[in-house]
């Protein structure tokens, strides 16, 4: 008798199930009977294709926003950019929420009307069947058929032939089923008509869950253009994460490769504001609850609110609108929700914004340090502390914050390098750290980590010199960090501490020790005077109480020796004893412009040496725009003679002030002699008609009913008012001529602001009372008449008092 394997040995077995176990325990059953068309059916992901119904209402572009990203993009997909026509890759990035899906929806639904598109793939995180790279190709070649359908017998009996391809790794079936059928397509001409689909939109490429497959993606797309000659262009939009970052980076993929990032060089905020208001202007038309709309509503403050808190990403903005038009609640009463002005019910309005950052977040493996330095991000007001500089103050390994951060930039920009800002890409990522019910885990306790970076920068000033120049970037984010802080901490026993062990007399003597002293050195010597030190002692104050009396006491005691060093220097420069004198005007009549102005325009000529010793002392000649603080720390002392002594300002020195005031108004050279030409007509007037020509100009002259500088084309006697001087637009051109006597008038107008504050004061000078009683003032005192009057009479009271003192 045969045995039973004999029996079946030549038959042939059809119909029924095959099933396989894989190693990776995948089971994969193949139906006997089944074509290779259906088996590719089965393999497909649906609910990757562009239009596809279980992708209901995808993101897309709102009419008229992004068109110059959609013309950057089409213009490249239709060879019409002389920049990236040769690119057969093109990557667009961005940052979380900034709209790439949107764009790939809108250039997928573009380019399918017409007929360019080859395939689409949109990935979904949380989609299990499209989270993954198993169905990324079997899902491009079914589209292939669909959009070249000879393709269809070649691809049908690639699958016949082998029907398990399926189960084969990406790279294999990226050769099977796409680069095979297309060869001979390829060398039968077809694509050779600049019509013919060849465009394949892969977005959210991050969203695959596997790195590994997101490079091997990027892998097999870039070797089958440059070794398989592909004919097609992939257009790949993801976030800017490190592994794929990485892949794009390598000198192999750039000479096929242009990148779009979605960044602020587009306007996005131009974008966001139409959406928004093309948004509520559909609520107040179509809301069910519209009659209860206030008819105002939005207004204009709110929405420029909204559109600051976007950042320039859009799903912010996206998220705010689909809370709002809600059916089944007021629209207006949602918003005020959004905006904290009432409280949240059961739907909580950032939802899928918080998890959005929660996923995030967990990708990252040392989460701690990660938000130890989000807070100091958050904390700063104005963004200016550098990957280097972070890695200095948190006292880091070079390279740490690039690594810390690999994973995070969608959210974080300036990492990836060390001499780049770091800053945080949302605004709304702060409402998310700091609010404990929305970020849970990754919440962030602000009081405690304020103390601790406070103490950090703190420990910096006092254990790392100031003159070791590769700390400048560290010192200078200690020191606005420490000015933006300080007044909203709770101090801890060890700050405590630190605000003992820190010397202000220890600073300005490394800084008196520098020799030639760089720019970037100036700047931190103005940040440690102009917001250091005034919130310093601001913040001490407030607290003088027990220790804070005796810590506040020591350290006035140490500023106060500082100045008296500074001060001897000073007065016996003249021209640096008159900057002492000019303070005195700003803090008396609250005028804090006139440094910048001497500084910019060299009202009183300064030696360059000099410029140099102010520059590393009291730097008072600074573009700051807050001068007052520092201004008024000098000031008390110069007015509190127990504290000032002999340096206090004196009847002397406000008589040396007064003389160079004086010098520089009586010197008939003081302006320049070649005044720009007139119109014929202007000097027939001033020749035949002089008592109109100045009511002439009172009525007429366009630059006294300017704010902006306007001017008829070649007058040149000008009106002046005090909210003109000091500030010129920065397009100035400083050789015009009429520019340059518009300058000589300014500084001839400060100089009799100064003259009529210093004199008054002004102790016995025989040189200055001979000034007074002999010269006249220059020819240039006839523009400010009223102002030359008081500065006349000035002169002749002190005289006058001058002869009665005898």
């Amino acid at each position: 008798m045969s045995s039973p394997r004999a029996l079946i040995s030549h038959s042939v077995i059809t119909g029924g199930t095959f099933i396989q176990h894989t190693h990776d325990n995948r089971r994969i059953q193949i139906q006997g009977g089944k074509s290779g068309f259906d088996r590719l059916q089965d393999a497909v992901a649906p609910a990757a294709f562009h239009n596809s119904g279980e992708r209901f209402d995808p993101p897309k572009c709102h009419p008229n926003t992004r068109v110059a990203v959609m013309k950057k993009i089409m213009d490249w997909i239709q060879g019409q950019d002389s920049e990236t026509r040769n690119a057969l890759i093109m990557w667009l990035n961005g940052a979380a929420g900034a709209g790439k899906s949107a764009i790939a929806q809108s250039i997928a639904e573009l380019c399918c009307a017409q007929e360019c598109l080859l395939a689409s793939f949109f990935f979904g995180r949380s989609d299990p069947n499209r989270n993954h790279a198993r169905s990324l190709f079997p899902t491009i070649a079914y589209q292939m058929v669909l959009a070249i359908p000879q393709l269809r017998e070649k691809l049908v009996a690639i699958i016949e032939f082998d029907p398990l391809i399926f189960t084969r790794g990406p790279s294999v079936q990226f050769l099977s089923l796409i680069v095979k059928p297309l060869r001979e397509l390829l060398d039968s001409g077809f694509f050779n008509d600049p019509s013919s689909p060849r465009l394949v939109i892969i977005d959210g490429l991050d969203e695959c869950l596997d790195r590994r497959s997101q490079c091997e993606i990027l892998d097999i797309i870039v070797r089958g253009i440059q070794q398989d000659r592909l004919p097609l262009i992939f257009l790949i939009a993801s976030r800017p994460e490190h592994e794929i970052s990485t892949k794009f980076n390598s000198p192999r993929v750039t000479s096929i490769l242009t990148r779009l990032v979605l960044d602020d060089s587009y306007l996005p905020d131009n974008d966001i504001e139409l959406f928004l208001r093309d948004k509520c202007k559909e609520i107040t038309e179509t809301h069910a609850f519209k009659q209860y709309i206030p008819p105002s509503w939005p207004a204009d403050d709110i929405i420029y609110d909204l559109v600051d808190k976007s950042s320039g990403q859009f799903i912010y903005a996206s998220t705010v609108v689909k809370y709002v038009e809600s059916s089944r609640h007021h629209p207006h009463h949602r918003l005020e929700v959004v905006l904290n002005l009432r409280p949240a019910r059961r739907d909580l309005p950032f939802a899928d914004l918080d998890a959005l950052y929660t996923h995030i977040l967990a990708s990252v493996d040392e989460i701690e340090e990660v938000l130890d330095i989000l807070t100091f991000l958050i904390l700063e007001e104005i963004p200016s502390t550098t990957g280097d500089s972070f890695e200095k103050l948190f006292s880091l390994d070079p390279g740490d914050i690039q690594r810390l951060f690999c994973d995070l930039g969608s959210i974080v920009t300036g990492t990836a390098t060390g001499d780049r800002m770091i800053h945080i890409l949302h605004a709304s990522l702060a409402d998310f750290l700091l609010d404990q019910s929305r970020s849970q885990q990754f919440s962030i306790d602000v009081v405690s980590r304020r103390t601790d970076h406070l103490r950090k920068c703190f420990q910096l000033l006092i254990n790392k010199p100031f003159t070791d120049r590769s700390m400048g970037l560290a010192w200078s984010s200690a020191l606005n960090f420490i000015h933006d802080n300080l007044l909203n901490c709770s101090p801890s026993p060890e700050l405590w501490r630190d605000f003992t062990r820190f010397s202000v007399v220890r600073i300005y003597g490394q800084a008196l020790r520098i020799r030639n002293v760089q720019d970037y050195e100036k700047a931190l010597i103005q940040e440690f005077n102009y917001l250091f030190l005034p919130r310093f002692f601001e913040f001490l104050r407030a607290l003088r109480s027990g220790p804070a009396e005796a810590l506040y006491t020591y350290h006035l005691r140490c500023f106060d020796e500082v100045l008296r060093g500074y001060l001897d220097a000073y007065y016996r420069i003249e021209p640096l004893a008159f900057l002492i004198a000019l303070l005195d005007f700003s803090m008396t009549h609250q005028q804090h412009g006139h440094y910048m102005f001497i500084r910019e325009f060299r009202l009183y000529k300064l030696d360059p040496a000099l410029n140099e010793v102010d520059g590393r002392c009291l730097a008072l000649l600074t573009d700051r725009i807050s001068y007052k603080e520092y201004h008024q720390l000098i000031y008390d002392f110069l007015e509190d003679p127990v504290r000032s002594k002999h340096y206090a300002l004196n009847v002397e020195r406000y008589a040396s002030a007064a003389l160079r005031c004086l010098i520089y108004l009586c010197d008939h050279r003081s302006a320049p002699q070649s005044f720009p030409p007139q119109r014929k007509r202007n000097i027939r007037i001033r020749r035949n008609a002089p008592w109109t020509w100045f009511g002439r100009m009172g009525t007429h002259g366009a630059l006294r009913k300017s704010e902006a500088w306007r001017r008829r084309e070649n007058d040149h006697v000008y009106k002046h008012k005090r909210e003109d001087l000091y500030f010129f637009p920065e397009s100035q051109d400083m050789e015009d001529p009429h520019f340059i006597q518009r300058l000589w008038a300014q500084k001839y107008s400060l100089a009799l602001e100064y003259l009529l504050h210093f004199l008054p004061r002004a102790g016995r000078s025989e040189e200055l009372l001979k000034f007074c009683s002999r010269r006249t003032l220059a020819p240039r005192s006839r523009e400010f008449r009223n102002k030359s009057k008081e500065v006349r009479r000035a002169m002749e009271t002190y005289v006058t008092r001058m002869e009665a003192s005898e």
